[in-house]
């Protein structure tokens, strides 16, 4: 059974449960963030976002609401620094720490924004020329949760995949060529 999803054609990390009461228990965690352990954590490459950004995050069904219908969100959520992990010439590597789970969420809030996950077509139709990655630029490279019934702590880490790894070579090579 499904506890944790990440967005179609995204890669990263899933976490599922055998036992039905242990799914619901760790659901629950993640939906109330509880313990405060609780963490999804991804990786995604975004065009133009540079170092030190501070970005205004939409409310998160505003936001998804909102970009459904090609609008401005009217609620916000306070400003925070999004951590830029390798900045090259044109995009970024950044970490990004859900709040929620919400479908798209991370794709609706930088589309928002702005920005677009390289490789993201939904949000984004010029991506679909994109001939680094044939998906989305989105990984779920983290996972911290309690165990349902020790109690104790348990982390995934995820490494990016080969194409997301190419990505980022290439990206990493155009920004010395443009220097």
């Amino acid at each position: 059974m499904v506890v944790h999803r990440i967005d179609h054609f995204a890669s990263g990390a899933l976490l599922f449960a055998k036992a039905g009461p242990d799914r619901d228990v760790l659901v629950r965690q993640f939906l109330d963030h509880t313990p405060v352990g609780s963490i999804s954590r991804y990786s995604a490459a975004v065009s133009a976002l540079r170092q030190g950004r501070s970005c205004t995050i939409f409310d998160v069904k505003e936001c998804f609401n909102s970009c459904a219908r090609r609008e401005t969100p009217k609620r916000l959520v306070p400003n925070f620094d999004i951590p830029v992990e390798r900045l090259f010439a044109d995009a970024s590597l950044v970490r990004v720490e859900l709040v929620t789970g919400l479908q798209n969420q991370v794709r609706a809030q930088f589309s928002a924004m702005g920005y677009s996950v390289i490789g993201d077509r939904k949000y984004h139709r010029s991506e679909s020329s994109e001939q680094l990655i044939a998906r989305v630029a989105l990984h779920a490279a983290y996972l911290q949760f309690a165990h349902p019934r020790s109690g104790q702590s348990v982390s995934i880490d995820c490494k990016l995949p080969p194409d997301f790894q190419h990505l980022v070579r290439e990206l990493s090579h155009s920004s010395r060529e443009r220097r």
